[in-house]
């Protein structure tokens, strides 16, 4: 399989917690364990670019539900998009467009895709396009998570 993602580490700068939410899916219920932006810096710094992806993944999935959960509530969620929008973006600065084959295009393609129905979201407060998004996110993290490293 041909590599799809390039992933340039200095981006580890946008992946740190952001409001309380963090990035990744871990669910503090299930350890009392919470790392500090020093340990979850030193995680990112020491994990794999595909690990780094899921993380990714996590943290766009995070903020859609999040907005979907605000929006449901009266509440503002054009943040939470921006922020999901923001880690889409880093999803496809993270493609390499240079690999073999039709899949970074696509993945390209997907992405901007994304971007648009959560700008869409945003601006017309849709909670289907966040739920679109939310599903097209769910299917290729499903994907990604089941692609060994």
């Amino acid at each position: 399989m041909a590599k799809v993602y390039s992933f340039n580490r200095n981006y580890t700068s946008f992946i740190h917690h952001h409001e309380g939410m963090p990035l990744s899916d871990h669910d503090p219920k299930e350890s009392p364990e919470i790392l500090s932006d020093t340990d979850l810096e030193a995680e990112i710094n020491a994990a794999s670019p595909h690990r780094l992806i899921q993380i990714l993944f996590d943290g766009a999935l995070a903020r859609v539900t999040a907005a979907k959960i605000a929006l449901d509530q009266n509440r503002d969620s054009v943040a939470l998009v921006n922020e999901a929008i923001g880690i889409i973006g880093g999803l496809r600065s993270s493609l390499d467009m240079e690999a073999a084959g039709d899949l970074p295009e696509s993945l390209d393609s997907l992405y901007e895709y994304m971007e648009t129905c959560l700008h869409e979201a945003a601006q017309n407060s849709s909670a289907a396009k966040l739920d679109e998004v939310k599903g097209l996110l769910e299917t290729l993290k499903s994907g990604w998570d089941g692609i060994a490293p």
